[in-house]
């Protein structure tokens, strides 16, 4: 019996070293990124009031997302839309070109606003949501392709490509 034994390890042993993997499956993420391309953001949730009033009167909000540094530099404006986002329809921004920075200490500020522009008055500010890029340097899920934040019920989602 313990000869039968010592043959099965002996053929088990090899097979069953054969299959285990490398730990860093993940090759695309174990090299280190010098430069993150912002290629497009999503705004999928607002909150529903400027404050205890509706965004406009007879209308949804006309929202736009503007892209700041943390110096306030105005990285990109966005186009107006006349709706109120949601998970089903994000309000959409393509960059083109895409918002690129070497810098992965900058803080990004996505603010939303509702243009009033039509009616002769200020536009309201709906939210902000800031996206430190070392955020996503480290950890687990390092590089990701993608990334969602909440502030004050404004939901954003950034979408990365790293090199």
């Amino acid at each position: 019996m313990k000869k039968i034994f010592k043959i099965l390890v002996v053929i088990c042993l090899p097979i069953l070293l054969s299959s285990c993997s490398n730990d860093d499956d993940n090759e695309t993420n174990s090299t280190t990124k010098t430069k993150v391309k912002i290629s497009k953001i999503w705004v999928t949730t607002i909150p529903s009031t400027n404050g205890s009033l509706s965004w406009d009167v007879a209308s949804d909000p006309d929202i736009y997302a503007e892209i700041t540094d943390r110096d306030g530099a105005g990285l990109r404006a966005t186009t107006v839309w006349d709706f109120v986002p949601s998970p089903n329809t994000p309000y959409q921004v393509t960059f083109i070109p895409q918002i690129e920075t070497t810098d992965f200490t900058e803080t990004l500020d996505v603010d939303v606003w509702d243009d009033d522009s039509d009616n002769g008055t200020s536009d309201d500010f709906i939210g902000n949501v800031q996206f430190r890029i070392s955020d996503y340097t480290t950890g687990s899920n390092k590089y990701p392709s993608n990334a969602i934040k909440i502030n004050n019920g404004t939901v954003v989602t950034v979408f990365f490509t790293w090199e």
